[in-house]
């Protein structure tokens, strides 16, 4: 949406509300096959980091992973998928120009486990640090 001052005098003034697009795809595992069980989250990219409300997440069960939720912004569009054994995934991208769906594939990897400390360069821990390992080498 486009905003700015009107001028006086200008007369009928028309504003056109373009809903955002629907989000239509599946979640897969790293070897393509259909995730069946899942919770997605629609999430708006360019935000910062923020942690969804738990009662946020939509419970999906589908034989062929397959989903289908309304984004939160017409140009900027995303999900956050997270399911038992995976590793939380989030597809983010952002739309030269609304659409009225669009379609993607969320692959999810095992989950993975880091031991150890995280601290500055002389030693001191860092409390609350976290840590992610994204997963680089999937085509």
């Amino acid at each position: 949406a486009e905003s700015g001052p009107i001028a006086a005098g200008t007369g009928e003034v028309v504003m056109r509300l373009v809903p955002p697009p629907v989000i239509r795809g599946r979640v897969v595992d790293a070897d393509g096959d259909p995730v069946r069980r899942y919770e997605i989250y629609p999430d708006t990219p360019g935000i910062g980091f923020h942690a969804p409300q738990p009662d946020s997440w939509m419970e999906v069960a589908h034989p062929e992973g397959r989903f289908e939720i309304t984004a939160l912004d017409e140009y900027k569009v995303g999900v956050m998928v997270r399911a038992p054994g995976f590793a939380p995934q989030a597809a983010k991208w952002r739309l030269s120009t609304p659409a009225e769906f669009v379609e993607l594939v969320v692959w999810l990897v095992p989950e993975r486990t880091v031991t150890g400390r995280v601290t500055t360069s002389d030693g001191t821990p860092i409390a609350g640090a976290k840590v992610s390992i994204p997963d680089y080498g999937r085509a």
